[in-house]
C-alpha cells in the first residue's frame, strides 16, 4: 500500500523508490491525467483496411476568445492539444469563419517548458503568404505524454467592407474639407451665394443612407461581428456627420447653433479618422512588439 501511495505521488509516504520507479510514477500520472481530459473516440474500421494508415478527422467549434476592448483588425487566441502524444504525428487544420484570414498559426509541444529557445524539432509554423481561411500544422510527439500548444493570429480580411468603410471615411473627409473651405472663403464655386434651406440637402442624405445600408447584413459569427465592429462605427459616424452638414444646409439655425453645429461635425470626422487609423495600422499591438523586439535584442548580446 506504501508504494501504491508513493507511485500515486504522496510525498508522506514512507518508502524509497527506485529511479526506474519514478519513470514509471511520472508516466502513470502523465497518462492519467491526460484521460481525465479527454473524451473517447471509437471508431468501427472495415476489415479491408486492418493494416493500412488511416486518418480519422475530426472538428471542435471552439468558444471565440476573450479579446481587448481596444479595436484591432488582429485577434490571437490559443488552445492546448492535451492529447498531443497519443499518435506518432499529429494534424492540425485551423478554419476560422469567413470575414477573417489567418496570418500564422504555430503548434509548440511543451514537453519541456523551462525552454527559452525552442528547438526546431518541437514546433510547426503555418504562414500562408496569401489570404486563407485554413491553415494546417503537424509535428511528432517527443515522448507518449507530451503535450502541445496550438496558437493563431488571424486578421479581418481585406474585402467588402474593408475597403468601402476606408472609402467612405476619404469621401466624407473631403467633403468636410471642402465645406470649409468654401466657408473660410478659400473656393468660390458658386455664381450666387448659397442660401438656406438648400438643394443640397437631398445629396448630403443619400451618404448616410448608403453608409448604413452596410449595417443590414446576415448573421455573422461573434468573432469576425468584433473585429469588423470598428469599421461599422467608423460609418456610423460619417453617416452623423454629413446628417449634421444636412441639418445645418436645411434649417435656419442661430449664430452660436450654427457655430456649435460645424465644430461637432468637424469633431466626429477627426474621432472617425483616428479611430479607424488606430484600427487599420494595429496600434493596440505596438506596445507588445516594441517588448518582443527589446527582449530578443537583449537575448541576443547576452
Amino acid at each position: 500500500m506504501a508504494s501504491l501511495r508513493k507511485a500515486l505521488g504522496d510525498s508522506n509516504a514512507d518508502v524509497e523508490i527506485s529511479d526506474d520507479e519514478k519513470a514509471e510514477q511520472e508516466l502513470f500520472l502523465g497518462i492519467s491525467h491526460q484521460f481525465g481530459e479527454h473524451f473517447l473516440l471509437m471508431v468501427v474500421l472495415d476489415k479491408a483496411v486492418i493494416g493500412c494508415r488511416s486518418l480519422i478527422k475530426y472538428s471542435l467549434d471552439q468558444d471565440s476568445p476573450h479579446e481587448s476592448r481596444f479595436p484591432s483588425q488582429r485577434v490571437e487566441f490559443g488552445f492546448n492539444v492535451a492529447d498531443f502524444g497519443f499518435a506518432a504525428s499529429q494534424h492540425i487544420e485551423v478554419e476560422v469563419p469567413k470575414g477573417l484570414v489567418i496570418r500564422k498559426t504555430l503548434i509548440i509541444d511543451q514537453s519541456d517548458p523551462g525552454l527559452e529557445e525552442i528547438p526546431a524539432g518541437l514546433w510547426d509554423s503555418d504562414e500562408p503568404s496569401r489570404p486563407r481561411t485554413v491553415a494546417h500544422v503537424s509535428l511528432n510527439p517527443q515522448s507518449r505524454i507530451a503535450r502541445a500548444l496550438v496558437q493563431v493570429t488571424a486578421t479581418a480580411a481585406r474585402q467588402d467592407l474593408y475597403w468601402f468603410s476606408i472609402n467612405s471615411l476619404i469621401l466624407t473627409s473631403l467633403v468636410v474639407a471642402s465645406a470649409w473651405a468654401v466657408r473660410l472663403g478659400w473656393v468660390s464655386p458658386f455664381s450666387t451665394p448659397p442660401t438656406i434651406p438648400s438643394a443640397s440637402v437631398s445629396l448630403l442624405l443619400l451618404g448616410p443612407a448608403l453608409l448604413l445600408s452596410w449595417f443590414s447584413r446576415s448573421p455573422e459569427h461573434p468573432l469576425v461581428a468584433r473585429r469588423l465592429g470598428p469599421l461599422r462605427r467608423s460609418m456610423l459616424i460619417n453617416s452623423a456627420v454629413l446628417v449634421i452638414f444636412a441639418v445645418v444646409a436645411a434649417v435656419k439655425v442661430t449664430p452660436l447653433m450654427w457655430n456649435v453645429m460645424w465644430i461637432a461635425a468637424t469633431g466626429l470626422q477627426a474621432v472617425s479618422a483616428l479611430y479607424l487609423l488606430f484600427f487599420l495600422l494595429d496600434a493596440r499591438a505596438w506596445p507588445f512588439r516594441v517588448a518582443d523586439f527589446v527582449r530578443r535584442a537583449w537575448n541576443s548580446i547576452r
